[in-house]
């Protein structure tokens, strides 16, 4: 749900931007096509923008709502607390045994935006039947104008004139001068050739199914108002005088419109029609340029996303760098964040042994290290926004070889075969005193998404405690800062066997 709703801020922001894009540079130009076309395109852009995944290496401005407080508390109340075992038995999970509320907000929300969907499909079908029953009443008054290819209905003076498609419905009822027939006629005309009913049927749909949106329908009135200046500019160009025309336009404005769906002769605002006509023909090439980078900032402020990458040089002298600044600065540091390939992991430097570097398969990096480098937040988890924790009891001989190892708990099987991967790929070697036969340790893996909430290891007994950490959204995930370090680090025990 949290999700959804930074879609939804992000879609309506986006379509925003375009409308005040028209209404400075495109709703007082006579570029009538040109507006047309990005009116129409516009909604699709507003609704792929937030889809599109573009990573950067540089910082920039981002509008999502990921980072605010109302996201992470929104994320957190949707998260359900899991916990898994495998004690030698089948692998069960059980969910928190808190009872939610049989209505939550969200399913409020959700019940009342498929009720006003369901009401305003309503109302748009039953503008199909009024359309309908004025087609039947006319049907047998109606002739076919073969020149034009449309059919002209009358409507004794139910509706006045308008045209759907191609049919062209004619208030009969009107006196009117031959030419003033003559130029209505040519207007609903070229609203029949040139195709406006499927912009406007294209419009209701959307206006229905984003009726939150405000932005659908300031798009939607101003659709309606390029495609009059399109019909009125179409009959100025075939008529010897603009006043004439314009006077017809007062003349009939104040008659009663019915039908939303049609594209109707008086639709748009009067006032609007008559200064579009007597406006100057120059268009001004400087504002309608700009539209185009306008919309690429706008593409850019929502689809890229920052990374930083990091190369492999780099990330190897930043592992040791991190590893030994408590030896190289004489810093009392007990616990700090390891970052590196996408993976964020906080270790305790202080409590971890260390290895053999002879026998070691990295030499001079210690287990927290081996971890780092090798740990990958599972594709599935990402995929099914999972998170969750492993621990598995290490068993090692008198050398530090680890000889043995079982699972104790694993949330999914996806982070168990992750980390059943890595301990088999292990060459390495405890240093330990080798008095003892046999030692034990037990390693806690938490594997978590960023903005979700960590599984609770406070009541566990762990040995060595690390955490993989992954960011939503990206194939990287070091874009962000690292999680806090914890105040209470684990204490290191090596059991006797």
């Amino acid at each position: 749900m949290a999700v959804l709703l930074d879609y939804i801020w992000q879609s309506t922001f986006c379509l925003l931007f375009f409308y005040g894009i028209y209404f400075f540079f495109l709703r007082n130009e006579k570029a009538f096509n040109l507006a047309r076309i990005y009116i129409l395109v516009t909604p699709l852009l507003a609704l792929s923008f937030p889809l599109i995944n573009i990573p950067v290496s540089f910082e920039k401005p981002d509008i999502s709502l990921e980072q605010t407080q109302f996201f992470r508390a929104f994320s957190a109340q949707e998260t359900s607390e899991e916990i898994a075992a495998t004690f030698g038995l089948p692998e069960v999970t059980v969910q928190s045994t808190k009872l939610p509320f049989l209505w939550e907000i969200k399913d409020y929300l959700i019940l009342a935006y498929f009720a006003i969907i369901f009401l305003l499909s309503l109302r748009f079908f039953w503008n199909f039947i009024q359309l309908r029953m004025i087609v039947e009443r006319g049907w047998y008054n109606a002739r076919y104008d073969l020149k034009n290819k449309l059919f002209f209905i009358p409507t004794f003076g139910l509706t006045p004139f308008f045209s759907f498609f191609d049919k062209l419905f004619w208030d009969d009822t009107q006196e009117l001068l031959p030419q003033e027939k003559e130029h209505i006629l040519k207007h609903e005309i070229e609203h029949i050739r040139q195709g406006h009913s499927y912009d406007v049927l294209y419009y209701q749909v959307l206006s229905i199914i984003f009726w939150f949106n405000p932005a659908i329908h300031l798009m939607k009135a101003a659709l309606v108002d390029v495609h009059e200046y399109l019909a009125d500019d179409r009959v100025i160009r075939q008529s010897s005088s603009r006043e004439s025309y314009s006077r017809l336009i007062v003349k009939i404005a104040f008659k009663d419109i019915g039908l939303p769906i049609g594209n109707y002769f008086v639709q748009s605002t009067t006032l609007k029609r008559i200064l579009m006509i007597k406006s100057p023909n120059k268009t001004n090439w400087a504002k309608l340029i700009l539209i185009l980078p306008l919309s690429i900032m706008l593409m850019a402020l929502i689809s890229m996303k920052t990374v930083k990458v990091h190369t492999d040089s780099e990330k190897d002298n930043k592992l040791e760098m991190l590893s030994s600044s408590s030896e190289i600065l004489n810093l009392d540091l007990d616990y700090i964040t390891l970052q590196a390939d996408g993976i964020v992991q906080d270790t305790d430097l202080t409590d971890l042994p260390n290895m053999d570097a002879e026998t070691s398969a990295e030499p001079g990096k210690d287990f927290s290290t081996f971890l780092l480098k090798n740990l990958k937040y599972p594709l599935e988890a990402r995929q099914e926004n999972k998170t969750g924790l492993v621990i598995v009891e290490l068993q090692l001989d008198q050398n530090g070889k680890i000889t043995d190892h079982q699972f104790t708990r694993a949330s999914y099987g996806f982070f168990k075969e992750e980390a059943e991967r890595v301990l088999k790929a292990n060459q390495n070697k405890w240093k330990v005193d080798g008095d003892k036969l046999s030692y034990s340790v037990s390693l806690g893996i938490v594997f978590r998404l960023d903005g979700k909430p960590s599984p609770n290891t406070q009541a566990l007994e762990l040995d060595h405690l690390v955490t993989v950490t992954a960011y939503q959204g990206s194939e990287n995930y070091d874009k962000r800062v690292p999680p806090a370090p914890r105040i209470e680090k684990p204490e290191l025990r090596i059991k006797d066997e």
